[in-house]
């Protein structure tokens, strides 16, 4: 509920036990379909359901997906490929999953994750993240910036190696190590701490 935004658990009636059972299922393998002029409104829902059958020739399970089509009145397995199982009465007289939401979306049958927001803050702390360590790349050592309109083979090389600069439009620039980051790092400190209120994070 907290990651995808929405929650479901599968009610149903265990007639081993003789008991109404409560389990989670996971939000990912359910599909509800709602009217479109009411998004309360359920009414289908698609249940994927995952067997596995022992093979064999590999002397291993292998997954088999199956879906169940709820509606109030009845339900019907489908199977890959499109083909159709037998259509049976729906015993509960109910979709038998109950939903709840993680916060509510005007408009929408499905909710929206409470950390959503951090999402946003994550992508925009890896940006920031990442101009702080371009930052101290660039100066972590002395860095020479030369534009130049002729050719660059006029720096010598060499122990007494220098610079001459021919033309009138040619530039040089000379960064020294020391850069002030702390705008940068205040920034970063700031996302994180927001990220830490929205998450419920002390």
């Amino acid at each position: 509920q907290v990651v995808v935004g929405d929650g479901f658990c599968k009610i149903w009636y265990d007639e081993d036990d003789a008991v109404v059972r409560v389990s989670e299922f996971p939000a990912e393998r359910v599909y509800p379909i709602v009217d479109p002029d009411d998004c309360d409104s359920l009414d289908a829902l698609v249940e994927e359901r995952v067997y596995y059958e022992w093979d064999a020739k590999a002397k291993t399970q292998t997954p088999q997906v199956r879906w169940w089509l709820w509606t109030p009145t009845e339900w019907t397995e489908l199977f890959a490929g499109g083909g159709e199982g037998e259509t049976k009465p729906n015993p509960y007289g109910v979709i038998p999953f109950a939903h709840f939401r993680g916060l509510p979306a005007s408009g929408s049958y499905l909710g929206r994750s409470i950390i959503e927001d951090i999402v946003t803050l994550q992508a925009l702390l890896n940006n920031r993240s990442s101009d702080l360590d371009k930052s101290i790349l660039l100066n972590a050592d002395p860095l020479l910036v030369i534009r130049a309109q002729g050719n660059l083979e006029m720096v010598d090389k060499g122990p007494s190696r220098f610079l001459k600069l021919t033309d009138p439009n040619d530039t040089a620039l000379y960064l020294n190590p020391g850069l002030d980051i702390t705008a940068v790092t205040e920034s970063c400190n700031w996302l994180v701490e927001k990220m830490c209120e929205i998450g419920a994070v002390p």
